[in-house]
């Protein structure tokens, strides 16, 4: 495993944030090689990755708004289901419509440059994207965030 670890991005605090955002923007795994070739462990480390993220950081409002939500959906389609009450039909709609929105709102929000530019007009230094880590950048951005919260909320 050591020797697939230095193929690999295995740590947020070691993988440059460019790497990170075109991984998920293209949803592309060979973002995840530091030599962009995959092989058969790239999913381990992307779960890796997630992992330390998520531990480190949590998750987004709108991910926990948008998992709620589609929680809320199932027990409605589960009830539906069960009861056979088609008037659940409506709500099952208005909360797909629900999720739908609050999944384009996700995407719509302000793009990595845009969000790159504000941290580096706020913070008062340049952002190189392929050597600041994960890490780093959203502990910018997390400091950011509790500096002006009211403009960051």
């Amino acid at each position: 495993m050591r020797l697939y670890g230095k193929k690999y991005w295995a740590n947020i605090d070691e993988m440059p944030i460019y790497y990170w955002f075109k991984w998920h923007e293209e949803k592309d795994n060979k973002y995840l090689s530091k030599t962009g070739k995959i092989g058969s462990l790239v999913n381990y480390f992307g779960d890796k990755l997630m992992t330390q993220f998520i531990e480190r950081f949590g998750f987004s409002e709108s991910f926990i708004k948008t998992l709620e939500k589609e929680k809320e959906l199932v027990l409605l389609q589960a009830r539906r289901a069960i009861t056979d009450d088609r008037s659940l039909n409506a709500f099952i709609k208005i909360c797909e419509l629900e999720i739908e929105a609050l999944k384009k709102e996700t995407t719509e929000r302000a793009d990595f440059y845009e969000i790159k530019g504000v941290l580096e007009h706020e913070m008062g230094f340049q952002i190189d994207i392929k050597k600041v880590s994960v890490a780093e950048y959203y502990t910018y951005f997390k400091a950011l965030k509790k500096i002006r919260p009211k403009q960051n909320g």
